[in-house]
């Protein structure tokens, strides 16, 4: 088996774990097409080594994004024809591409990918009452070739609810790459690079979306009653509610939104990596998801050595424990939020040497012929 159908109904760039995918298949020779959005042209580098179909990236504007969604549903169905008459196995990436692709994805040699935790898929995205009108998507689940989940409490948990014969495999959410070019850098990376150096502090890093569920309130305002010993730097997308966190505690500092892989130029620079993750119903996914989370990002803080603070979610809980790699939080306080710092920064060595020796456990490559051979 030496073609493989990548197909991904949402930008690439803010699923690095597809960017990972197609990277491993590239270096284990396989011959790769893919369906995706890509409005940033973050493919292009990889050149004649893919081959790519782009579908219609989405605006701000709402009746363009429906026609935008309902043409690229014919594209994904149209093409996913086309190209699994030459490729061997189609490779789903999401729980909604299964449903844009629809019936005829039973024909082919089917591995789905789940990056959350689904209970159930809605017929019809973005409509009320979702949970009434549902695609059968377990159906296709238990039809797929391989299921395949980045967590293994995730794992088990999936096969009951949708009563699979086989256990999901498990892909963790590791990077395949973190080698960067630097000659490449952007002024942008360069001046936050400059930024972190120049702050001699303990730097604390949350890496990630800014949702108020994330509660980094709570981390800033501890950190705040220690900031000539830490400091908290917050790194994605800026919103009005990273824009209130800088406002209201001056110790925090923003640094801009950078297109994954190189984010991780600035995410070596800092001291400790945060997980903030808390149980809560987004849309489809269960309510266990965050529970029991599997981040990219802790293989991105774990690849330099960083050790880690967490939240109470199993899916850091055990992680740190079995590799002592850093420590959970069990109440929002300052008092325990602090300690918990401390206490990181009283065994930083060891935890930074277990936190490499967590990275390296993860062998993509010997992963992706698991799941292909």
């Amino acid at each position: 088996m030496k073609k493989v159908l990548i197909v991904h109904n949402r930008e690439v760039d803010d699923f690095p774990p597809v960017k990972s995918l197609i990277e491993a298949l590239i270096n284990n020779g396989y011959k790769v097409t893919i369906i995706t959005r890509d409005k940033d042209n973050s493919l292009r580098k990889y050149g004649n080594k893919i081959k790519l179909k782009k579908l219609i990236s989405f605006s701000n504007n709402k009746l363009g994004n429906m026609t935008s969604f309902l043409k690229n549903r014919r594209l994904i169905r149209s093409w996913t024809e086309q190209e699994m008459e030459e490729n061997d196995v189609i490779w789903t990436t999401t729980d909604a591409t299964v449903r844009e692709i629809g019936p005829s994805l039973l024909k082919y040699k089917h591995i789905m990918q789940l990056m959350e935790l689904v209970e159930y898929v809605p017929r019809f995205p973005k409509i009320p009452k979702q949970e009434l009108f549902k695609f059968d998507i377990q159906r296709y689940a238990r039809q797929a070739w391989k299921v395949v989940v980045p967590e293994e409490n995730r794992a088990y948990i999936q096969k009951t609810w949708w009563n699979l014969k086989t256990t999901p495999v498990i892909l963790p959410n590791k990077p395949y790459n973190i080698k960067i070019n630097d000659s490449k850098l952007s002024q942008n990376i360069i001046d936050n690079i400059k930024m972190l150096k120049a702050d001699s502090r303990i730097k604390v890093l949350y890496q990630g979306v800014f949702y108020k569920d994330r509660k980094l309130d709570e981390f800033a305002k501890a950190i705040e009653k220690k900031s000539d010993k830490y400091c908290l730097y917050i790194m994605g997308r800026e919103n009005d509610y990273s824009r209130a966190l800088q406002k209201k505690y001056p110790h925090v500092r923003y640094l801009s939104y950078v297109t994954p892989p190189k984010h991780l130029e600035i995410t070596k620079e800092a001291d400790i990596g945060l997980l903030p993750y808390f149980p809560t119903k987004i849309g489809n996914n269960s309510v266990l998801n965050a529970l029991y989370c599997a981040p990219n990002k802790l293989f991105e803080y774990a690849a330099f050595g960083k050790p880690m603070l967490g939240t109470d979610v199993l899916g850091l809980k055990l992680p740190f424990k079995d590799n002592f790699m850093g420590y959970t939080v069990f109440q929002l306080d300052e008092e325990e939020i602090l300690k918990k710092l401390d206490d990181i920064t009283d065994n930083y060595q060891t935890m930074s040497v277990n936190a490499k020796k967590f990275f390296d456990s993860v062998d993509w490559d010997k992963k992706i012929k698991e799941i292909l051979n």
